[in-house]
């Protein structure tokens, strides 16, 4: 049966990062993943283990200062909901390599979720994979990305080149306008004057006539 969800939760309640696999409310999530602690009593001495409560299983272990939690449905194989709960625990320390504590959650949340993605699917099956698959396929997202920001960067700096040069090509045109300006001023005056001209001589030899 499926993983609903996969958490860090402190031991006071507070939800450090959850992935939700399966199509339930974030209200629903934040209810169970709150009351765990709860629950946990006389059984949280243990390395691993899991309580059922009400329609879900809390299959869980503890991750230093915290509860890493698999939120899962009852009818559940246990033996394969921990050895999902250990890979994923497993990999916690590649991420948060100093300690495994709130400040470094909030800093590597979006890797640790990334890892929980590639143990479990998103229909809350788990994965055919190993830690060494997990780190390999990660690296390889972690490079496309590198590649694609990489590429994002030259479109951009392509973009600012090809508008700098539109900015300078206008900026000449406005400047040959400008310089030839008066030049055109003063060929219309000068036709004005000799139409003012031309209509006077006409004006006068009509009077001698």
């Amino acid at each position: 049966m499926p993983v609903i969800a996969a958490a860090l939760v402190t031991k006071a309640g507070r939800i450090l990062l959850s992935r939700q696999f399966l199509d339930v409310s974030r209200i629903r999530i934040e209810g169970l993943l709150s009351a765990f602690p709860k629950l946990v009593g006389t059984a949280g001495a243990r390395q691993a283990t899991y309580i059922d409560s009400g329609t879900v299983r809390y299959v869980y272990q503890h991750a230093e200062q915290m509860y890493l939690v698999l939120v899962t449905t009852k009818g559940g194989n246990i033996m394969e909901d921990l050895s999902t709960l250990r890979l994923i625990g497993r990999l916690l320390p590649e991420y948060c390599p100093n300690g495994v504590d709130e400040e470094a959650v909030r800093q590597r949340c979006f890797p640790i979720m990334f890892a929980m993605d590639e143990v479990v699917t998103n229909s809350g099956q788990r994965e055919a994979t190993s830690i060494d698959q997990v780190l390999a396929a990660l690296e390889m997202h972690s490079t496309e990305e590198e590649r694609w920001k990489e590429e994002e960067a030259r479109k951009k700096e392509e973009a600012r080149r090809l508008a700098k040069e539109k900015a300078k090509e206008l900026k000449a045109k406005k400047m040959d306008f400008d310089s030839a300006s008066p030049v055109a001023a003063a060929a219309a005056s000068a036709r004005r004057w000799k139409a003012v001209a031309q209509r006077a001589t006409r004006a006068r030899t009509a009077r001698r006539r």
